[in-house]
């Protein structure tokens, strides 16, 4: 393993791709987001993206040739034509929004939101399945998805807005 590198105050990487207002642990290609970093923006391309408790990132137009895995984070969005090779998994996380992307694996939403926050899963093409549960939002969103795997809603405490996704899979919403 590489010995981490730190990036202060206003940090453009322009070979990983990275805005940070803060600073950055990189390992090798992976990114570590801390709350400490203030808003981190990936737009190139990296191995793996892990958000810390009460990290702040958007994911823009990027490619992760691993996984998006978030624990305790205040925002996390993958966006705008980001191709993630493998999972999304995201956990008890305040803001969280995945849309016009492409998911190669999973994408696992759970125990996320505060209630008056929209959860937004929409536009995206997805190799595995879709999980969302044991959240607490205002809505939860899942529109317009084209999922290869199975669909599963269950045990969330919000409005679920769901519809004109295409599922190859097993469908289970439940309120």
């Amino acid at each position: 393993m590489k010995t981490a590198q730190m990036m202060s105050v206003l940090v453009v990487a322009v070979a990983v791709g990275v805005l940070a207002l803060g600073s950055t642990a990189f390992a090798g290609n992976d990114i570590e987001v801390k709350a400490s970093d203030g808003l981190v923006v990936i737009t190139g391309t990296v191995d793996n993206v892990k958000v810390e408790d009460g990290g702040r990132v958007h994911i823009d137009g990027a490619t992760i040739k691993g996984n998006v895995q978030a624990d305790g984070a205040f925002r996390v969005e993958v966006r705008f034509g980001t191709t993630v090779e493998g999972d999304v998994q995201i956990k008890k996380t305040t803001y969280v929004r995945v849309v016009d992307s492409t998911i190669e694996g999973d994408i696992q939403i759970e125990e996320n939101g505060t209630g008056g926050v929209p959860i937004n899963i929409n536009r995206n093409e997805v190799g595995g399945n879709v999980q969302v549960s044991k959240n607490e939002a205002s809505e939860i969103r899942i529109k317009n998805n084209r999922i290869d795997g199975d669909l599963q809603v269950k045990e969330n405490d919000a409005t679920l807005v769901i519809g004109q996704n295409i599922v190859d899979g097993d469908t289970e919403i439940e309120d």
